[in-house]
């Protein structure tokens, strides 16, 4: 159902939120470098363009949002703890945790060179083209 609405491309963005490891007082953690979908930005535009299946209920109803979807990345690159929060729009939640838990493993964060897991959100904009 790609053709039934566009995803603007422009409006995903990626944000990582860093958590203090177990034991740690600091309350911000640097990372050598944080988890990432594979092939960077781009590519995960281009997955959630190809793969994203907006609800046609919500077509109907013409709603429209960004859902921001929190989820760990193991050491592995396997994706788990998807999670996408309370909103007003249900369908669009459980077809942003769907797409998530789809993707194919990340590029783990890496922490004082050692490969560790780490929180990160992800924005999936629902944007109905008329």
């Amino acid at each position: 159902m790609k053709t039934l609405a566009l995803i603007t491309l422009l409006m995903l963005s990626l944000s990582n939120i860093l958590f203090a490891q177990e034991g740690q007082t600091n309350s911000k953690v640097i990372y050598d470098r944080d988890a990432g979908f594979p092939g960077g930005q781009a590519a995960m535009d281009q997955y959630i363009n190809d793969n994203l299946q907006y609800p046609q209920e919500s077509i109907d109803k013409e709603e429209q949002v960004v859902v921001n979807v929190m989820l760990t990345v193991n050491p592995d690159g396997s994706i788990t703890n998807v999670f996408a929060g309370q909103n007003d729009f249900p369908l669009l939640a459980a077809e942003a945790v769907r797409l998530v838990k789809a993707m194919p493993n990340w590029e783990p964060a890496v922490m004082n060179g050692t490969i560790i897991k780490q929180q990160v959100f992800a924005s999936i904009p629902f944007i109905l083209k008329h």
